[in-house]
């Protein structure tokens, strides 16, 4: 008979609460050993944020103004951000004519910047 005991038999806030404490890459080790486990990762947004952060070479920086965002806001902005790379086009430049003041004269300055959609 097999006794109950085991990091599997944990409560799965407890499971979360531990797994959340390790590196990006331990993480990612546990995950890989059993489905129980790989479930448990990819059913929660803070241990995928996690896993995200450290891929994109990324910290955590502690909430500092008092705006709660939740953890899986905060993982779509993420993976959105690093998607966004995907769609730039460096051969896409506009050019813009900006007044700009010299002296007592306006006179015009163009800006070339890159373009993306």
């Amino acid at each position: 008979m097999k006794s109950n005991t085991g990091f599997l038999f944990l409560a799965e806030e407890l499971q979360l609460n531990i797994l959340s404490l390790l590196s990006c890459l331990d993480i990612l080790r546990c995950a890989s050993v059993c489905k129980a486990l790989r479930q448990t990762y990819m059913s929660s947004s803070e241990l995928q944020y996690i896993v995200e952060l450290s891929g994109q070479g990324l910290l955590h920086v502690p909430n500092t103004d008092n705006v709660n965002i939740p953890v899986s806001k905060r993982l779509q902005l993420l993976r959105d951000k690093a998607h966004a790379w995907f769609k730039v086009d460096a051969r896409s430049f506009k050019t813009v004519s900006l007044p700009r003041k010299s002296g007592k004269k306006l006179t015009h300055c163009r800006w070339t910047y890159l373009h993306v959609e």
